[in-house]
């Protein structure tokens, strides 16, 4: 029996099965965890965190620095789950649209052209490359974590499996760099938080592609 045969059948098997293997979930929600963890400490003994953070964070704009990445994550983490399966269901990224929602209500009510400008002027100055790296700095626990553990998955997508892994880890890293990053700016939360968190899921998609497949 070939391996497309094998990977066939199983997904027939799995069909009747009522939901993702328990174990699966339970992993990676242990992985997001102990991300989590990982990324916090990466974010304020590695970085430091912002000295108003106390005042700061009940503050709209850095409260949604970290509500943001916290819902896409949790949206990537049912993602993710319901790709472990081999009939994985077909519009699991509509997990995401709440978290899309909450980055772009903030840009509507400031208006896109500012944000725009905005957002280009802190590319011309730098600024947006280090917030850029910094933030994949502190995914990079996370999504090893979570790559890891969806390992024993039986996807028959890896690589929108490990998308969905790395933008998960992606939130994750977000969340906790907001407790480091000092600048507010409707453009760092609408725009270069999530375009981070895209460029980890798309190293999640890449490595999933090799550590995914079966």
């Amino acid at each position: 029996m070939d391996t497309e045969t094998l990977i066939q059948r199983l997904a027939a098997e799995a069909a009747r099965a009522p939901g993702p293997p328990p174990r699966t979930g339970i992993r990676l929600a242990v992985a997001a965890g102990l991300g989590a963890a990982a990324a916090l400490v990466t974010s304020v003994t590695g970085l430091g965190a912002r000295a108003d953070l106390s005042t700061a964070i009940l503050s709209l704009p850095a409260g949604m620095k970290v509500a943001g990445p916290l819902a896409l994550a949790a949206g990537a983490f049912f993602w993710a789950r319901g790709l472990a399966r081999p009939d994985a269901p077909a519009f699991g990224a509509r997990m995401l649209l709440p978290a899309a929602a909450l980055f772009l209500a903030p840009a509507l009510a400031a208006g896109l052209p500012a944000v725009w400008s905005d957002a280009g002027r802190t590319v011309g100055n730098g600024t947006a490359w280090v917030c850029l790296g910094l933030l994949g700095l502190t995914a990079i626990a996370p999504l090893v974590l979570v790559l890891s553990a969806m390992r024993s998955c039986a996807t028959t997508s890896p690589g929108w499996a490990g998308f969905a892994g790395g933008l998960l880890a992606g939130g994750i890293g977000a969340a906790a760099y907001a407790v480091h990053c000092p600048l507010d700016a409707v453009s760092f939360v609408s725009i270069w938080y999530p375009v981070a968190i895209g460029l980890v899921g798309l190293v999640g998609a890449l490595a999933g592609r090799r550590l995914l497949r079966w």
